[in-house]
């Protein structure tokens, strides 16, 4: 990281890259993390970047609960289900959720100061340590940050990318990444 040579500087474009990829193809575990966020008495909770602040990707589903009642938070719901659910209220037991607006809502709306659990899928396969403190972040920031999963896949999604980019054969080390891609997701979790 820092390095000014030209090379280097693509190759970790070309790692980023891979890590999108790879945060795109599933649900990884390492991936995945739990949160709790406290409510307001408004359907508008807040953004989802600011509830699930480690580059939310898709909530876990049937995975929110409000820890103060103890009851089950259903959702995400659908437009039609959430218009529906305000025009015909029905006394229901459980609160839903829905995103829209990349805001989290929920109905009906909580009382304010509630906690409230859920999972998420992140973005982020890669760890940063400064001081003692490990945060997961997107890209590689520091020589010691510290990728997630299996190292040969970042090595094999790097080597095809580069083979790519300068026109050389890719096909076989293609292959080898999407094999240990597949297997690594087989395994995972």
């Amino acid at each position: 990281i820092g390095n000014d040579d030209p090379l280097i500087i693509q190759m970790l474009g070309l790692c980023n890259a891979v890590i999108e990829d790879l945060a795109d193809r599933g649900a990884w575990q390492v991936g995945t993390f739990s949160t709790t966020f406290t409510t307001v008495a408004t359907e508008a909770q807040g953004t989802m970047s600011t509830l699930f602040p480690y580059g939310y990707k898709a909530l876990v589903n049937n995975s929110m609960y409000n820890q103060t009642t103890r009851l089950p938070v259903e959702g995400p719901i659908s437009a039609v289900e959430w218009e529906a659910y305000k025009a015909l209220p029905t006394g229901r037991i459980f609160p839903r959720y829905r995103i829209f607006q990349d805001q989290l809502w929920m109905q009906p709306a909580p009382v304010a100061g509630q906690t409230v659990g859920v999972e998420y899928e992140s973005l982020y396969l890669i760890t940063n340590t400064t001081n003692g403190v490990t945060v997961p972040v997107k890209y590689f920031t520091t020589d010691s940050d510290d990728f997630k999963l299996n190292e040969a896949i970042l090595i094999n999604g790097l080597s095809w990318m580069w083979a790519s980019e300068k026109g050389l054969a890719y096909a076989e080390t293609f292959s080898k990444y999407e094999t240990l891609v597949v297997n690594a997701l087989g395994r995972d979790g």
